[in-house]
């Protein structure tokens, strides 16, 4: 099967779709085969509604999107009742798993209000028999957070042209920092801009406006298609975090949008331990203050300043961590008048290898896919790894700028990225040495002992007897022999007579 697409799907946000062909397997909702290790938080309302709003103005600007393809799942009953709030859902074991995410939206061409409502057919042809149009279908809303893997998983979706012959669509979003050129060939050049959706269409209350309609029409048209042939469908992005601060007129809007499909909803939040999860965010977000050539600009932070300290000992259930984002999915299930799940996605239980490929091997009925992906992608780098070393040296440099010991202090002005690699080198290659072996300082025991509880308390809440804190403990402590809490004690450096020397050395500074 063949799709070409010229602009996106599903509304403002769309894609026309210009031809389709091909045959497409029938997905079976039992007895399904998955590889990852879930949990299933089970909870929500039935009574599907089925109920489109009216269009009464064709949206003149489009916003281009993504697409993304969606997972089936089976679950592996096994677990334990959980009281959330005044409400009581159960978790089961289960495997299952989604992620994705989208960015990038950039104004495009005028949507004939025909192109939207009435387009081809997705996936698949006319030949599917009429009680495969009953059978139930997923809407995969991967909601992350950042720091969970999303970008990995979202390069393996967008680039495989076998996931549509097992009945799965990848809605969006697109990556564009995948480590491996093979995930750049894309499925199809257009992906429902998640970012757009999220940012506009929701947190601006674009979805309430009269000229929104059109994209609300052509979405829920796109849907119904895929639903009516039995395909399930995954939209991806961490930017969904943002729903935890829309407040309740705005996300309303966004949960009348899900009731009007047929698909049940899925929501899926991916755990990960806390303390792992809050040093990679700390990191993460001081990277990107990164400059890149001026030293007169932001500089970073160590891991003990006051600012960075809600990273570890702030109350996660108020903030997108896997624990804040999941609580408060569960909290909206009154706003859904049909089936709603969130499910969870444990992203230490994935087996050793591409976790991409990994998360395509948990969809049902997705043998195919899973198995050319383990031969095309047996280990794929990190989409967006953090270098922790760059994040120690250049708190070096900023440091010794900012006390004056380079001599030719506007030669180097603008070099911060040579001068940054020139302290990695002379670690490396001249002392001998590695970041944490120089001067630290680090998180105190207090606040360490704050974290581990923390760590204890989500894992237990979230993963239930699938939780092994054993293991998280030894993590924990391998985290702390290690000195990953630590960070370069910058004053020790610029006040050390070696590192004076070498600060003032015009061969490598003049």
């Amino acid at each position: 099967m063949r799709t070409n697409y010229d602009e996106q799907d599903d509304g403002g946000l769309v894609e026309n779709i210009m031809k389709t062909d091909g045959n497409n397997s029938k997905s079976n909702g039992d007895g399904t085969k998955n590889n990852s290790n879930f949990v299933r938080v089970e909870e929500g309302k039935q009574n599907d509604k089925d109920s489109t709003p009216p269009i009464n103005k064709i949206n003149k600007e489009v916003w281009n999107t993504s697409e993304t393809s969606v997972p089936q799942v089976n679950w592996h009953h096994d677990t334990r009742a959980h009281t959330s709030g005044n409400q009581t859902t159960v978790i089961t074991s289960a495997t299952d798993s989604n992620i994705r995410n989208g960015k990038n939206a950039t104004k495009q061409v005028v949507v004939e209000l025909e192109e939207l409502a009435h387009g081809n057919p997705i996936v698949g042809n006319g030949s599917q028999i009429e009680s495969e149009k009953r059978k139930e279908t997923f809407l995969f809303i991967h909601a992350g957070p950042v720091k969970t893997g999303s970008s990995s998983i979202q390069c393996s979706l967008q680039s495989n042209h076998l996931l549509e012959q097992n009945k799965f669509y990848y809605l969006g979003r697109r990556e564009r920092q995948c480590a491996d050129d093979r995930h750049k060939k894309l499925v199809r050049r257009k992906f429902f801009n998640v970012q757009s959706f999220v940012f506009q269409y929701l947190a601006r209350g674009w979805l309430k406006q009269e000229s929104s309609q059109s994209f609300v029409e052509s979405f829920i048209n796109g849907m119904k298609q895929r639903h009516d042939k039995g395909v399930h469908t995954i939209i991806s992005g961490e930017e969904f975090c943002k729903l935890m601060f829309l407040g309740d007129e705005l996300f309303q809007l966004f949960a009348n949008l899900l009731n009007d499909l047929d698909q049940t909803i899925r929501f899926q939040v991916v755990y990960r331990d806390f303390f792992e999860w809050a040093h990679s965010v700390y990191s993460f977000l001081e990277m990107w203050k990164f400059p890149m050539h001026e030293f007169q600009g932001r500089s970073m932070s160590s891991i003990v300043d006051e600012k960075v300290q809600p990273h570890f000992i702030g109350n996660a259930d108020k903030t997108c961590s896997p624990f804040g984002l999941w609580s408060f999915l569960n909290s909206t299930l009154p706003f859904f008048t049909k089936k709603v799940h969130v499910d969870i996605l444990n992203i230490h239980a994935t087996q050793k290898g591409d976790l991409g490929t990994e998360y395509l091997c948990s969809l049902p009925n997705a043998t195919v896919v899973c198995e050319a992906s383990r031969k095309a992608f047996p280990s794929v780098g990190k989409s967006r790894p953090t270098d922790l070393d760059l994040l120690h040296s250049d708190r070096i440099a900023s440091a010794a700028w900012e006390k004056g010991l380079f001599q030719n202090s506007s030669a180097v002005q603008t070099r911060r990225i040579e001068v940054d690699q020139a302290i990695k080198d002379h670690v490396y290659n001249e002392l001998k040495l590695t970041f944490t072996d120089l001067p630290l300082e680090c998180l105190q025991d207090d606040i360490l002992a704050h974290l581990l509880n923390q760590s204890i308390q989500y894992g237990t809440t979230m993963l239930g007897n699938q939780f092994d804190e054993s293991i998280l403990k030894k993590k924990f402590d391998l985290f702390v022999t290690s000195n990953k809490f630590c960070s370069v004690n910058v004053t020790a450096i610029v006040t050390d007579p070696h590192w004076i020397a070498f600060f003032q050395n015009i061969s490598l500074f003049g």
